[in-house]
């Protein structure tokens, strides 16, 4: 009989996967192509390399375009000319979404010292430069509108509380929320902002959403406390540019804001009409907006 030849095994290190070794080769690739200062690349590693990118649900347009449902809004997206910003694609490039905050430095007008005019960055050695009018290019959108979300507007609700809003308010409430002007904020009670949102809405108004963006983007980079906001927008935007995305595999979102969502906040579409689920032992349908606003 041969003797049995014994076969080495390779030796596994506790806690490390196969991917580990390519991983760290793609995060020493992306740290070389990303920072040009130190201070740069300091200022990521103690601040921005552990922060969340603030959860986000783009909008699933079928549902938001179905004639079924009759939302009034939908005509008022499309003339303030909207439609593409609602269809930028559910993914966040993590990685670099960090890196762009890290890298950032604000840009002062010299005729006002405490304006914002640019956001300057660097990703995969391109320079970025994001002014509010550039933003509204990069998304497809016009540059004009209302943008002072802490203004007080004439616009109460009889219950304080999103779970009472009609359907349309709702759903706009659900878009304000996750992806217009996300914040994290809880959605147990009406916020200002969230009145403002509504109104303008209500109103015909047309938030600058690109200069809405611009001014979140510029807080955050002042004060790098709260989570990042803006990762689907932030991804598109780079995508637009240019930037090579190809080191940062995308993270998809695990969800919209669809008919699954807006079940979730009790309502139904029963018999071609929306019923909350407080209502249906009365059979009180709540009515949809009959005259929707003329938009600016």
């Amino acid at each position: 009989m041969s003797p049995k030849i014994s076969k080495k095994r390779r030796r596994k290190v506790k806690g490390q996967s196969s991917r580990a070794i390519p991983s760290q080769i793609q995060n020493s690739n992306l740290l070389s192509l990303c920072f040009e200062e130190n201070e740069k690349l300091d200022n990521f590693r103690q601040i921005f390399e552990t922060k969340n990118i603030r959860a986000e649900r783009t909008i699933d347009l079928n549902f938001l375009t179905s004639l079924d449902y009759c939302f009034d809004f939908f005509e008022m997206f499309v003339e303030w000319g909207w439609m593409q910003f609602l269809d930028i694609k559910p993914r966040v490039f993590h990685n670099l979404v960090k890196k762009f905050y890290a890298n950032a430095s604000l840009i002062y007008s010299i005729y006002h010292p405490t304006k914002v005019i640019s956001i300057n960055s660097y990703l995969m050695r391109e320079h970025i430069e994001l002014t509010p009018e550039r933003i509204a290019i990069l998304l497809g959108v016009s540059f004009s509108g209302v943008s002072d979300e802490s203004e007080s507007v004439p616009l109460k609700f009889p219950h304080d509380s999103p779970t009472h809003l009609p359907i349309n308010d709702r759903i706009l409430h659900l878009f304000v929320t996750w992806f217009f002007s996300p914040s994290g904020r809880r959605t147990t009670r009406m916020l200002r902002i969230d009145y403002w949102w509504l109104y303008q809405f209500s109103t015909g108004n047309r938030p600058n959403i690109a200069l809405i963006i611009f001014k979140s983007l510029v807080k955050i980079i002042k004060s790098p406390s709260c989570s990042l906001n803006y990762g689907c927008v932030l991804s598109h935007i780079f995508e637009k540019l240019n930037i090579d995305t190809s080191l940062d595999p995308a993270i998809l979102c695990k969800s919209k804001i669809d008919m699954t969502t807006t079940k979730k906040t009790g309502w139904r579409f029963i018999g071609g009409d929306w019923v909350h689920k407080n209502d249906e032992d009365e059979a009180r349908v709540i009515p949809r907006h009959v005259d929707a606003p003329v938009p600016n």
